[in-house]
């Protein structure tokens, strides 16, 4: 039963996210049927409205030369006249670690494209519980710092393991 809950919401956040990519980008989208998709989706376009967003893009695939990692990061867009990189999350909270994620989004962004500038981060949450809630964030080098530690630990640690198997 838990993992048919966990493909159920899964199921949902990748719904919303390809609605909310064609929104963006203007592309034909069909209403959702599904109620919990279809009050994510109004609330992210009330919150659209709200706060004069002007998407600039979605989806895109962004690389770290300097650190050697990459991610897919949601939107980054002119909201109330600031330019935003947005992170949407379906999770039920916005925990600190999203934080460091769209730090490590914005690093690699401006890796690549130097002239695009990012004043802060959003996280953008439409919970399945029906809560709507937006964090912003503009600690980037802080952020930025721990993401990088946390990538450390984890490349050590999967050395480690695969050392481990592979020793005699």
């Amino acid at each position: 039963a838990h993992r048919t809950i966990k493909e159920q919401a899964g199921n949902l956040g990748t719904l919303l996210h390809e609605l909310v990519e064609k929104f963006a980008k203007g592309e034909k989208y069909q209403e959702p049927m599904n109620e919990t998709l279809k009050t994510s989706f109004d609330q992210f376009q009330g919150w659209v409205k709200n706060n004069n967003v002007q998407f600039k893009s979605s989806e895109r695939v962004v690389y770290s030369k300097e650190y050697n990692y990459a991610g897919t990061l949601d939107m980054t867009a002119t909201v109330n006249g600031q330019n935003v990189l947005m992170d949407l999350k379906t999770s039920s909270g916005i925990w600190n670690e999203m934080h460091l994620q769209t730090a490590a989004y914005k690093q690699a962004l401006q890796e690549e494209f130097p002239e695009i500038k990012i004043d802060h981060t959003v996280i953008i949450r439409c919970g399945k519980d029906g809560v709507f809630e937006t964090v912003e964030m503009n600690e980037f080098g802080e952020n930025f710092t721990a993401f990088v530690g946390a990538l450390t630990l984890y490349r050590r640690l999967k050395k480690m393991d695969y050392n481990k198997k592979n020793t005699l």
